[in-house]
């Protein structure tokens, strides 16, 4: 996590990998996966087939209930956890959609 200061606090926020608009390898290495942010073109479902810790293949542990669907109309789909799923092989999301989609996956690399 990141340290934003508030007047004289400190506060942790989690960090967000670049966009991203196709399955692949969101983050390389050992990391605490806090979640993610979907983005869609309203207009055509997306499936959340799986995230898994793992930085070659989607065979790894995974980190978040597969094949998730998230119905047409949605614009804005997230998911987060306090604290942060332990991945120690990176972090591979693997979506599939008709339309345009988008994903952030938030993490904590103080982990």
């Amino acid at each position: 996590m990141a340290n934003l200061q508030i007047g004289n606090k400190n506060v942790k926020v989690q960090k967000l990998t670049q966009p991203r608009a196709s399955s692949g390898l969101a983050y390389d290495g050992t990391v605490g996966f806090c979640g993610i942010i979907i983005r869609l073109d309203g207009t055509n479902s997306c499936t959340l087939i799986g995230v898994y810790d793992n930085a070659t293949t989607t065979n790894g542990d995974v980190l978040l209930p597969k094949h998730i669907v998230i119905p047409a109309g949605t614009t804005l789909w997230q998911v987060s956890f306090a604290p942060p799923v332990p991945a120690y092989n990176g972090v591979m999301v693997a979506i599939q959609s008709a339309g345009l989609v988008s994903y952030q996956v938030k993490y904590d690399d103080g982990v």
